[in-house]
């Protein structure tokens, strides 16, 4: 209540209005399952002049939900993951409501507990910044976000991800296959040729008689 009452009185002080913004279009309708990821929260000053800091947020609850529209009774499908960023609060989720799955933009709902005013005396840059916050709830909706910024992103596919590491897989297979037939090649035993030839000379070649065999011969002389 002090913050919404601290932030009224340096709107009015200075005129402040929302910046204006086109919204982006709806996502196109799917039978299937969404896969998203994004900012929820950017680290920038959103249409209300509020900040959150990058690392505001206390430890993350384990059921923080996943909503249409800030509507309770209306979940769109599943936090699968929240990290802190220096960019923002990230999270990825799958979205199973038809609507929600089409939406473009995040939109949180989170409870302030520290806040700073900044550059209460500048009406283009003044602003309330957040540095301690609980996260509550995250929505999803289609338009007229509490920060543009907060923008839907598909996952990139699984899919994807393996059949590049299956081919980057077979590739090395190839190059360790070549490899071990170049060793194989350079330890192979000679052609049979070549081994006969070895031996014919070997045979062929005189003997030079041993020095007890010379003895011998010069007793029977």
């Amino acid at each position: 209540m002090a913050m919404r009452i601290d932030l009224s009185a340096l709107i009015k002080r200075h005129g402040m209005t929302p910046p204006h913004f086109t919204p982006l279009p709806l996502q196109p309708a799917t039978d299937h399952n969404a896969s998203i990821q994004g900012l929820a929260s950017p680290s920038t000053v959103d249409r209300e002049f509020m900040k959150f800091a990058s690392l505001c947020w206390t430890p993350f609850k384990n059921d923080i939900p996943l909503l249409f529209r800030h509507q309770k009774d209306r979940v769109a499908g599943k936090l699968l993951d929240i990290e802190t960023r220096y960019g923002g609060l990230f999270v990825r989720a799958l979205v199973t409501d038809a609507e929600a799955k089409r939406c473009p933009y995040f939109s949180i709902l989170a409870t302030i507990h520290q806040y700073e005013l900044r550059q209460v005396d500048d009406p283009n840059a003044a602003h309330v910044l957040i540095t301690s916050a609980t996260l509550d709830e995250v929505s999803l909706v289609p338009d007229n976000p509490g920060n543009p910024d907060a923008i839907v992103q598909p996952t990139p596919a699984p899919v994807e991800f393996f059949t590049l590491a299956i081919r980057g897989i077979g590739i090395i297979q190839q190059q360790l296959a070549v490899i071990e037939k170049m060793a194989r090649s350079s330890a192979a035993p000679p052609p049979a040729a070549h081994a006969q030839r070895q031996r014919t000379m070997m045979t062929s070649a005189p003997r030079q008689p041993t020095p007890f065999k010379q003895l011998v011969e010069a007793i029977n002389r």
